[in-house]
């Protein structure tokens, strides 16, 4: 269900739908979800907002659609751990090549 989180504009505007899904733990021992988002070819990769706001409508489509998350991942680890990557990176998403959903 990530995929739908990048559906609506603007989001659809400021990114290329492309991302790698992962998880990770934190301090405690959390699981959080870890996700690598490929930026359209004019958006910066150093834009918080834009990270914040894909971190918002992912963590809301997940809640949306997958009950067991909302009530057995502790709420302060719900949301994805979002990095924005630019257009074409090499190391993730090089251009020509069809990248891996996940780790």
């Amino acid at each position: 269900q990530v995929m739908v989180a990048f559906a609506p504009p603007p989001l659809s505007e400021r990114v290329t739908g492309k991302f790698i899904l992962d998880t990770q733990h934190d301090a405690d021992s959390n699981p959080r979800l870890l996700l690598d988002v490929e930026c359209a070819p004019l958006q910066s990769p150093d834009d918080t907002a834009l990270a914040q706001d894909i971190q918002q409508s992912v963590t809301h489509q997940i809640l949306r659609v997958n009950s067991e998350f909302a009530h057995y991942v502790p709420e302060n680890s719900q949301a994805p751990v979002v990095v924005l990557q630019a257009y074409g990176a090499p190391a993730l998403f090089p251009l020509g090549v069809k990248h891996k959903w996940t780790r």
